[in-house]
């Protein structure tokens, strides 16, 4: 029996729908959903975790060591099951993934004000502007998630998540037939992000697990130095890669690049 690897997807919120319509069973990985349903808000990602900490022991139970693939917020999700299972964990890919969940929608505001849209409808671009400097001072609820509005009124803004037009046209295809995010789900973890950072803060794992990050050199939600600044901190072996491909680098790569 091929050993199948865990698959984190983005979110928080979402699901791999479209991974599994992409791909169908031709890898051998799991693509987990994210519980979007918890009994506290406040704990959301805490749930999340134990969630996917489950079901990291039950596929180890099957099959011994587990290899992880986190793309995007499955970041986050991948480092605490490091943390908490490393017995468990074969190896770890991390693909495009933040090193905060929220700053990546201040790059993201950054990386928009920086295209030709904003010439096209000056006075929402001046807004966003506005409420991107007010998060760059002070990243609250209070500046967060007017930031997050701004963006979200922008039309087409996730045409910028992507390098390549096909593979964004593919996806579009197989949006239509996906779940949407759930937006109840989405604020409730960011919101467990804003009010105090789940990670450690200097956390050094012992156990020296092969850890591979793959950076998309057009992907708008992130800077190559502040990730791979935090990553190193608390992975020193890591390895670093980047590659030509925006923030889906599971779509707009093939699997041999990713996925091996």
């Amino acid at each position: 029996m091929d050993c199948r690897s865990l698959f984190l997807h983005w979110g928080p919120g979402s699901n791999a729908q479209i991974e599994r319509l992409w791909y169908g069973n031709d890898l051998p990985i799991e693509w987990w959903d994210q519980p979007t349903q918890f009994t506290n808000p406040e704990t959301a990602f805490s749930e999340i975790v134990a969630a996917a900490c489950t079901r990291l022991e039950s596929l180890a139970a099957q099959q011994g060591k587990t290899r992880l693939i986190a793309h995007s917020f499955g970041g986050q999700i991948a480092l605490q099951l490091l943390i908490r299972r490393p017995e468990l964990i074969k190896q770890i890919t991390l693909l495009a993934c933040g090193a905060h969940p929220c700053r990546s929608f201040l790059h993201l505001a950054e990386q928009l004000l920086n295209t030709k849209l904003g010439s096209q409808d000056p006075e929402r671009f001046k807004a966003l502007s506005e409420s991107l400097t007010l998060a760059n001072q002070q990243l609250s609820s209070a500046s967060f998630w007017p930031l997050v509005q701004q963006i979200a009124a922008i039309p087409d803004f996730m045409n910028l998540y992507w390098s390549d037009e096909s593979a964004r046209l593919k996806y579009v295809r197989f949006a239509t037939h996906a779940q949407s995010i759930d937006m109840a789900a989405f604020a409730a973890v960011m919101q467990n992000f804003l009010t105090g950072d789940p990670f450690p803060v200097g956390f050094q794992s012992t156990q020296t697990i092969p850890v591979r990050y793959i950076f998309g050199d057009a992907d708008p939600l992130l800077d190559f130095s502040e990730e791979t600044k935090f990553w190193k901190e608390q992975i020193p072996w890591i390895t670093f890669e980047r590659i030509a491909a925006g923030h889906f680098i599971q779509f707009e790569r093939e699997p041999n690049e990713w996925a091996e």
